[in-house]
C-alpha cells in the first residue's frame, strides 16, 4: 500500500463490521492529514478490496 496522496504519511487498511456487513476501509494515520476526517467516504466491501487498494495506489497522471 503506497502512502498517502495527500500527506505522505503511512496509509492503512482497516477491517470493519457495519450494521453486520464486513467493510474495509483504506486511510492514512496521521492525525493532521487532510484526509483522516473523510476517510469513512473510502469504505468498500470485501469483494472489492484488489481493485480498491489498486486504486488507491494509482496516482495522478495514471501512474502506479
Amino acid at each position: 500500500l503506497k502512502p498517502c496522496p495527500f500527506c505522505g504519511s503511512k496509509a492503512v487498511v482497516e477491517e470493519q463490521a457495519v450494521e453486520d456487513r464486513k467493510y474495509f476501509w483504506i486511510g492514512c494515520e496521521s492525525a493532521g492529514c487532510y484526509l483522516r476526517p473523510f476517510s469513512t467516504m473510502l469504505a468498500f466491501p470485501p469483494a472489492q478490496a484488489t481493485l480498491q487498494i489498486l486504486r488507491w495506489n494509482q496516482r495522478k497522471g495514471g501512474t502506479s
